[in-house]
């Protein structure tokens, strides 16, 4: 399926598609393929897929009429009908499901997200970092943050009194100096996952208060305003969508704030709890906002442009595609925690 490298890299950095590539599979074809979500939600098998050519979808319950399944390949069918309902393919709650699971992985390196998105994150990460930075770099902080690259910085720490800043921040953490790249390493990675889910939020807002908005006319149109069903539909699509915007946002708030405050009594205890604290939610906000994306994404292909099908076209999608999968989406259950 993947004609280039890049192409490879964008799948991987998507919540709702996982390129099977990077499990271990004995059916060749399927090595090829990809799962990804569909607008109703569901995990399927994606043999093909483009502008062009439509997406070649399986159902899971359907890969044994596809393939010629034997003893050798029997396996492949069950790992895909487990992978499929995982409520997202992102990097960060793939490593914990494939681990739950028991599912290995091809090549680890896989599961992380691509430099090129990475560096486009660097604006939501500068929140988690700055501390970091400023801990080692004092006052000269905001000139150190301009390379983008913090590790680099703790490198070659040349600024001021960096390295005799970079041994007592060592003390605190109750690390050597030589475990601090390995901190480095895990810090980094646990926050890029917030700025990643920040980022995931941000660019569907636009699409959601374009759908949000579509709601309110297809319940006020006068040949729709008395659909019972239509309005009940309506009033529970908007409640999941606005619960969901409304605990992914105080989620990401609350993990900003209390990093602030973790970094007035930095250690390794308390760097630790706050890490524990943030993994234990990515799978949830993971499902939540892969849901999001592909209901987003399926509703702008249809509706590219505001003045694209009027308020019973909207209607209708709505009936026949949006409703469906919302009762797949976990509640989040979020609660504000001291660290």
């Amino acid at each position: 399926m993947y004609q280039d490298h890049e192409s490879f890299l964008a799948d991987m950095d998507a919540l709702h598609i996982l390129p099977l590539s990077i499990i271990p599979l004995e059916t060749k074809a399927l090595q090829r393929a990809r799962l990804v979500k569909n607008s109703r939600l569901e995990g399927v098998v994606e043999m093909f897929g483009g502008r062009e050519t439509g997406s070649g979808q399986i159902k899971p319950d359907r890969l044994g009429q596809v393939f010629d399944i034997t003893d050798k390949n029997r396996k492949d069918v069950q790992m895909i009908k487990t992978l499929c309902p995982l409520p997202a393919y992102d990097v960060y709650s793939l490593r914990i499901e494939l681990r739950r699971l028991g599912i290995p992985v091809n090549d680890l390196s896989a599961l992380r997200l691509s430099d090129p998105l990475t560096q486009e994150l660097t604006g939501h990460m500068r929140t988690f970092t700055q501390p970091l930075v400023k801990a080692v770099y004092g006052e000269l902080s905001d000139a150190a943050l301009e390379s983008g690259d913090v590790v680099s910085l703790f490198r070659s720490p040349n600024i001021g009194n960096a390295k005799e800043n970079i041994l007592a921040l060592a003390d605190q953490l109750e690390i050597g100096p030589m475990d601090l790249p390995q901190f480095l390493e895990e810090y980094g990675d646990i926050y890029l996952s917030l700025a990643y889910y920040r980022n995931c939020m941000e660019e569907n807002l636009p699409y959601l208060e374009d759908f949000l908005e579509s709601l309110d006319t297809i319940q006020q149109h006068p040949s729709l305003r008395s659909n019972a069903s239509l309005k009940r539909i309506c009033s529970s699509i908007r409640t999941k969508l606005s619960s969901i915007i409304l605990e992914v946002n105080s989620i990401l708030d609350m993990f900003k704030a209390r990093t602030e405050e973790m970094w007035k009594n930095i250690s390794r205890a308390t760097f630790k709890t706050m890490k524990d604290l943030i993994t234990t939610y990515q799978v949830t906000v993971a499902g939540a906002l892969c849901a999001i994306t592909v209901k987003m994404n399926a509703w702008k292909k249809k509706f590219p442009e505001p003045y694209v099908g009027g308020p019973l076209s909207r209607a209708d999608f709505v009936m026949n595609e949006m409703r469906h999968g919302m009762d797949k989406i976990a509640e989040i259950q979020y609660a504000d925690v001291a660290v």
